[in-house]
């Protein structure tokens, strides 16, 4: 977060304040305790198993190479991509795409 867009938030809790503090991920060096945390695009930044329904099954799609390009690579999921869609009750029709992100459930 910017320090034009930390003042700006800061002045919009301003009476939160006793309550609040901003802090940069790389600034926190323990736990913190109970509470809200607000974050700006971490999840977004975080990588994903992209899914997809074809022929009646769960395809997970990878990104492979071509001679000249980047592609996209249908393959058989893992279980446990396998398990956390059935486990979320995932239920795409053909041809639709979904993500799964692990790492915001890990986080």
């Amino acid at each position: 977060m910017s320090a034009d867009a930390r003042s700006c938030a800061a002045d919009r809790l301003a009476e939160f304040s006793t309550q609040t503090r901003f802090e940069r991920l790389s600034e926190i060096h323990q736990p913190v305790g109970p509470g809200i945390i607000f974050s700006n695009e971490l999840i977004d930044a975080l990588p994903v198993h992209r899914v997809a329904f074809r022929s009646g099954q769960l395809r997970e799609l990878r990104v492979g190479i071509s001679p000249t390009r980047f592609i996209w690579v249908e393959c058989a999921p893992d279980q446990r991509l396998e398990d956390h869609c059935r486990r979320a009750e995932i239920h795409l029709k053909e041809g639709q795409i979904t993500e799964v992100n692990f790492a915001a459930e890990d986080l």
